[in-house]
């Protein structure tokens, strides 16, 4: 993008007009956006989701249903839509919740 702009500088250059893409790159040049370091941002949380995901797929008793029905409801949808969307009671959308939140709580260190 910097040798674009470059390049494109010395054509609007003779003409006698700057070009704003290179003006801005050379303003951003001192500090690299992409590699910051974010000193709010809690890496815990991505170390505890992976430790969970890896539970989940390493773990033959647990069913893709119950893991389903947990992504989606934590994504926003309720269980009576879950339910109604996997044809499924209630009851037993609540209740395959629960106990895959269980089986996470006592599996793996948060």
């Amino acid at each position: 993008m910097f040798g674009k702009a470059n390049s494109q500088s010395r054509s609007f250059c003779l003409n006698g007009k700057d070009n704003v893409l290179f003006e801005m790159c050379n303003s951003f040049k001192s500090t690299d956006n992409v590699n910051q370091i974010d000193n709010n941002y809690n890496y815990k949380l991505d170390t505890d989701f992976e430790n969970v995901f890896n539970f989940l797929n390493t773990n033959k008793n647990i069913k893709e249903a119950d893991v389903f029905i947990l992504f989606e409801n934590l994504a926003g949808k309720k269980l009576t839509e879950i339910s109604k969307e996997l044809d499924i009671n209630y009851r037993l959308v609540k209740r395959n919740k629960a106990r895959i939140i269980k089986q996470i709580k006592t599996n793996v260190k948060l």
